[in-house]
């Protein structure tokens, strides 16, 4: 279960006149993934190495062929995806990230 936050005070400006609301955080809880204004899962909480397995998973590609075409270990793939399901709301295993944000043809391999 996500954690609560303490309450925090926010101020705002309206009219050159500012005002102290207090806002009560157990309605904002970490692990909200982070959107875009588009409504968009921000991929920027993602590192490089993690966008880039991010991209492959969604191609469909195992985790021997990922770690093959970016240079790394097949142990240091699983790392990363699971680095992203533990980062993505909703995300626990390769099919999710495909459900989720749609696989992507691979151009044509296989």
């Amino acid at each position: 279960m996500p954690r609560k936050r303490k309450q925090r005070e926010i101020y705002l400006t309206a009219n050159r006149s500012e005002i102290l609301v207090h806002i009560p955080m157990s309605i904002v809880v970490e692990g909200i993934e982070p959107r875009t204004n588009s409504g968009q899962v921000d991929l920027e909480v993602l590192t490089k190495h993690e966008r880039a397995v991010f991209e492959r998973i969604r191609r469909g590609l195992s985790n021997k062929e990922i770690a093959n075409e970016i240079g790394k270990t097949e142990r240091t793939v699983k790392f990363h995806a699971s680095s992203i399901y533990a980062k993505i709301d909703g995300v626990k295993s390769r099919n999710d990230i495909q459900v989720k944000f749609g696989k992507v043809s691979d151009g044509g391999k296989g």
